[in-house]
C-alpha cells in the first residue's frame, strides 16, 4: 500500500482501530529516539573521558614521547 492508499482508508476505520494503528506507528519511532539519545548520551560521557589535562600535546612530543618508551622497552 502506498501513502496515499493508507490515507484514503484510515477515514473508514473505527475509532479504536484508529487508536491502535496510531500506537502501532509510534512504538517503534519512540523506541528508536529513545535509543538515539541513549547513544548520544554515551557519546558525551566517552568524549569527557578522553580529554587530556591541559594542551593537546604536539605531534613531536608525541614521536619523542613513544621513541623514549621504545628505548627503555628495549634497553
Amino acid at each position: 500500500m502506498i501513502y496515499e492508499d493508507w490515507v484514503s482508508e484510515i477515514k473508514y476505520l473505527t475509532l479504536t482501530e484508529r487508536l491502535s494503528l496510531i500506537e502501532a506507528i509510534s512504538r517503534p519511532l519512540r523506541e528508536e529516539l529513545y535509543q538515539s539519545k541513549a547513544e548520544k548520551g554515551k557519546v558525551r560521557r566517552v568524549r569527557g573521558m578522553l580529554k587530556p589535562v591541559g594542551d593537546m600535546p604536539t605531534d613531536n612530543e608525541i614521536t619523542n614521547t613513544y621513541t623514549e618508551y621504545l628505548i627503555e622497552k628495549y634497553k
